[in-house]
């Protein structure tokens, strides 16, 4: 099996690259570790992650960009009691280092796109997997950048700042996966119903749904639908994370 793995990837890799030509190509660095990645999988796990990875060209950048530095030296998947032993009581999916791990489960999971139950012959269906690769990716990159030793923070700042970076982290994942949705509609820019429709059935929507709430309270969504990774737009979320409950992904 590992064999006909190893064989598949290349043949994917090359194919996938053609058809979402408007993202980069993984770079000398993260093709190794996607080489990886399906040579440990199914062929099915790999295609998922794979064209995750691959619909979203601000995905695939940043994950290169984490590559190349080495602050990303790997993506595994891999049963729920094989998640380290500090994270699985509330994880299925976390960061290890410059490891990204996803539990097979939670994979599996990823796959139900379709939450809301009112359907429109034009949605485009969230890729939530997209979504779980960009926030992880976003926590590694953060780590990344506090290589620098610095004084220990009293708690409140502290839980104050990981917050801050979760809040940051969803911003960016939504920012993706919308990118992905783009792909999946032809390269067009979604319409503000077919923004709506991601959103709603978006498995992560708990942190980014705040329609009928004042300004102060309220996402500032731009004209596509992307949200900016603002002060006010954090603060929101940040909001959302504190009367929500845990949730699967670091």
């Amino acid at each position: 099996m590992l064999a006909s793995r190893t064989t598949f990837l290349p043949l994917f890799l090359g194919f996938a690259v053609n058809i979402f030509a408007q993202s980069p190509p993984p770079n000398a660095e993260l093709a190794p570790v996607l080489q990886e990645l399906c040579a440990s999988v199914s062929s099915e796990q790999c295609r998922q992650l794979t064209e995750a990875i691959e619909a979203s060209a601000s995905l695939t950048g940043r994950l290169n960009g984490l590559a190349s530095t080495g602050a990303l030296t790997a993506i595994k998947v891999v049963p729920v009691s094989d998640i380290p032993s500090a994270k699985r009581a509330l994880f299925r999916g976390v960061i290890d280092g410059t490891k990204i791990i996803v539990s097979t489960e939670l994979l599996a999971n990823l796959q139900k796109k379709r939450l809301f139950d009112v359907v429109y012959d034009d949605d485009i269906l969230p890729n939530n997997t997209t979504f779980v690769l960009s926030h992880l990716a976003y926590h590694i990159g953060e780590a990344a950048k506090t290589n620098n030793p610095k004084p220990p923070l009293e708690m409140q700042a502290y839980v104050a700042m990981q917050l801050h970076e979760e809040a940051a982290g969803f911003l960016q994942a939504w920012n993706d996966t919308l990118d992905a949705a783009v792909h999946d509609n032809r390269g067009q820019a979604l319409s503000s119903r077919q923004v709506a429709q991601l959103l709603l059935n978006a498995r992560y929507r708990f942190a980014l749904l705040t329609f009928r709430q004042p300004p102060e309270k309220s996402l500032v969504y731009g004209p596509a639908g992307a949200l900016e990774l603002s002060e006010h737009n954090i603060a929101v979320v940040m909001e959302r994370l504190k009367t929500s409950s845990v949730t699967d992904i670091e």
